[in-house]
């Protein structure tokens, strides 16, 4: 089970992963390992948390990053969200023709605050990769959102509480 999250709330957001990645040897036995990073810096205002093919991922965000380095306009959350699609469906086309297509399904969950300090949330599933902004809500991407009940509740609850300041 994976599980990547998003919560926007009016003033922020929240990102969460599991760490556990899974796998079988070609002799069919199951591995896993609980130490795997699934949210990632992608430029000092970009984050990006991944459910799925971990290698279509690491391919995805190190491709995204040379691409801010080479065009820093993309460290603007919403000009990310643009370009994000149009990378992972490349990589996901390159990926899915090597294996069978479940294999390569991979999911994001991109984060990002502009100038202004407007932060933004948006979701983008295999194989199409159209960006979903989350608004005042929450998604779950993965196998693991049979948590998006109880998480759903906890939103609710959350956007109940009273403003904090500082």
């Amino acid at each position: 089970m994976t599980m990547a999250a998003g919560c926007a709330f009016h003033d922020g957001v929240v990102l969460m992963a599991d760490s556990r990645a899974t796998w079988v040897s070609a002799g069919g036995e199951h591995h896993f390992d609980d130490r795997l990073q699934k949210i990632l810096h992608l430029s000092p205002k970009l984050a990006v948390g991944y459910a799925g093919n971990v290698a279509l991922a690491g391919t995805t965000v190190q491709a995204l990053r040379k691409a801010i380095a080479k065009n820093p306009r993309l460290e603007i959350p919403r000009r990310m969200a643009q370009e994000l699609p149009r990378v992972a469906r490349h990589f996901h086309k390159r990926e899915a023709g090597a294996r069978v297509p479940q294999a390569s399904s991979v999911a994001f969950v991109l984060a990002g605050g502009d100038r202004s300090g407007k932060i933004s949330l948006w979701t983008f599933r295999s194989p199409e990769f159209r960006a979903k902004e989350i608004i005042d809500s929450f998604d779950v991407l993965g196998t693991g959102d049979v948590v998006k009940h109880y998480l759903g509740r906890t939103f609710a609850s959350l956007r109940q509480l009273p403003e904090l300041k500082a």
